[in-house]
């Protein structure tokens, strides 16, 4: 055995040791098809993972954000709060006012400053460009 088919024999192990299994997962038998198994090529270690399809998000109440979805496969159900965010204005430091449709939940999203402009060009005093609606100078 060569220095090359050493080093590729080393290279497979270590692979394996950190769980980079080689081969193709396939359904089990007799299990919902986000059941999966494989045997790697590589070590012989049977390794199997779940991987759930889920659907559509649905909400549970009119008021709030609650939803859930289900696996099409096994119908495991996933429950989160599911917000629907507008952009509604902006607060006195150009922070993006974003409220929540269904439950009026409020958060601040990303910084949207009005710079000072003649036509399409942008002004600065001193190198410096400062924003209509809050004042902050900027370079």
């Amino acid at each position: 055995m060569g220095f090359f088919d050493t080093l590729k024999k080393v290279a497979i192990s270590a692979k394996c040791l950190t769980g980079w299994h080689g081969g193709n997962y396939n359904s089990i038998k007799g299990k919902p098809q986000c059941y999966l198994e494989k045997t790697c090529p590589d070590c012989q270690e049977y390794v199997t993972k779940i991987k759930h399809e889920y659907g559509a998000w649905k909400y549970l109440n009119y008021n709030n954000c609650e939803a859930e979805k289900e696996c099409i496969y096994c119908q495991e159900i996933k429950r989160e709060i599911v917000h629907n965010y507008n952009k509604r204005g902006k607060d006195s430091n150009c922070k993006i006012i974003e409220i929540c449709e269904r439950c009026q939940d409020e958060k601040l999203g990303s910084t949207k400053h009005n710079w000072i402009r003649l036509g399409s060009i942008e002004l600065k005093a001193g190198g410096k460009r400062k924003c209509k609606d809050c004042g902050q100078m900027e370079a």
